[in-house]
């Protein structure tokens, strides 16, 4: 269990920033017109506003190595904290601790932990990694803000507005579905390694009058010295709420270091 509940933890650091086109194509998948010279770009997108944030999920974790499913206990402190604890059956295998600059894992059954510096997982994967980009995935937001709209271009069709975005050598593309305005897709790429990252969300329903995507697909792709990888994440929350109320985010690291990957 170790190993997998290791995996699940390490990708949730990776996954949300490493780019990409995914294994599936979106249902509908809009008609990449370009819009009008006197179109205007700005598309107000249903986002979820929050001051702390809970949530309980399933999550399930395929590679060429591994298939499993683990519970997920997540908290969120706005622009601040995100805190997981990752077990089966009741008993924990690993805590996570994301701050604005670097994630800590706990390793339960070793009794060490791994500390993971944003900027050098962003030369990693020649992209620009940030603790937004995580939060805004985890919540189904845009994962890149569009104020900047120099380096935003809408399209349209029936069904959705393509925000099309660019950060540093990465092109994402980001589905919004008309109806509701909810992001239903991000897909991010680099295209000099091919390197490619997919969120899809689904079965949003209310809560606390924000309406909020209970499932998630996550699935990645990308090119190491040693073979390409790829990667699905799939998580079906079985509870989210927002509040105002503070929450604890406990964290206390083992005396050993396994490693420190900065």
């Amino acid at each position: 269990m170790t190993v997998v509940l290791q995996r699940f933890a390490t990708f949730f650091l990776i996954v949300c920033l490493v780019l990409g086109c995914g294994k599936r194509p979106p249902t509908n998948t809009p008609v990449q017109n370009t819009p009008k010279p006197d179109e205007d770009p700005r598309v107000d997108v249903n986002e979820v506003m929050f001051q702390y944030f809970k949530a309980k999920a399933k999550i399930t974790y395929v590679d060429a190595a591994a298939n499993q499913t683990a519970n997920v206990d997540l908290r969120m402190k706005r622009d601040s904290l995100i805190w997981m604890s990752i077990g089966k059956l009741g008993v924990e295998g690993a805590r996570v601790l994301i701050t604005r600059d670097s994630a800590y894992v706990i390793d339960r059954i070793n009794n060490s932990y791994e500390v993971y510096d944003f900027r050098a997982l962003g030369r990693r994967f020649n992209f620009n990694l940030s603790f937004d980009i995580i939060q805004a995935a985890v919540l189904g937001n845009l994962p890149i803000s569009k104020d900047n709209r120099d380096k935003l271009r809408v399209m349209k069709d029936k069904e959705y507005y393509l925000l099309r975005q660019k950060q540093d050598s990465v092109t994402i593309d980001n589905y919004v579905s008309i109806d509701n305005l909810k992001l239903r897709k991000a897909l991010f790429i680099e295209p000099a390694t091919n390197n490619s990252l997919t969120l899809d969300y689904e079965n949003f329903a209310l809560i606390n009058d924000v309406l909020f995507p209970f499932n998630s697909n996550i699935s990645l792709q990308y090119k190491s010295a040693q073979g390409i990888y790829n990667t699905l994440v799939t998580i079906q929350y079985t509870r989210a709420d927002l509040a105002d109320k503070e929450l604890r985010f406990p964290f206390t690291p083992p005396a050993r270091r396994k490693n420190d990957k900065k």
